[in-house]
């Protein structure tokens, strides 16, 4: 396989996980439902919803064999989430230093979620305004949407509080319920 054969499948995420990787599993009870989350011993590969996992279906099916490697239970990343998770629920921490594993997703992607990390808790921007912050003009906001719609770290990667333009909610793969709950919340805990 060439180098452009190989950053193309990488792109696509067919090359997800990394060929050797062992994650562990784990669920965490959240007032909005049962959360799973995969890492391996030092970064986090996935946090979704369990009942909302059809968007992450893909990757976690390509991380199940090496889920199975390694098992359920826990490591030092998933022990550090779990404080995390713990204390932004009960509104102690608005932010997330957990380390993520972000290679291998295209950079468009990553350079959306970078933005998205910070908008600060409590507040929101339009996709437009998203764009904005990565140096892109406001027609790009679709791709922005499209990108978020592919985090695969809800929460830590903040895409709840992106919201159209006209300031109503849209686009949000843990459901608009949970949107509205998460923005709330932050108001309510965290906005200065």
């Amino acid at each position: 396989m060439t180098k452009t054969e190989i950053t193309a499948k990488r792109q696509a995420g067919a090359l997800w996980p990394p060929a050797g990787v062992r994650l562990w599993l784990r669920s965490y009870a959240t007032p909005l439902g049962l959360m799973q989350a995969g890492a391996d011993h030092k970064a986090l590969y996935f946090l979704h919803f369990a009942d909302t996992a059809a968007p992450y279906a893909a990757a976690v099916q390509r991380a199940a064999a090496c889920i199975a490697a390694a098992g359920e239970g826990d490591n030092a990343v998933l022990t550090q989430l779990a404080a995390a998770l713990a204390a932004y629920f009960a509104g102690r921490a608005a932010g997330f230093a957990v380390p993520l594993h972000i290679e291998g997703y295209k950079p468009f992607y990553q350079a959306a979620w970078a933005a998205l990390r910070v908008i600060p808790p409590g507040q929101t921007r339009s996709y437009s305004r998203q764009a904005a912050l990565m140096g892109l003009p406001g027609r790009f906001a679709r791709a922005c949407g499209s990108a978020n719609a592919r985090n695969p770290f809800p929460l830590i990667v903040p895409c709840h509080r992106v919201i159209a333009a006209n300031g109503r909610l849209s686009g949000y793969n843990g459901g608009l319920w949970r949107k509205q709950w998460l923005l709330a919340h932050e108001k309510r805990c965290f906005a200065a």
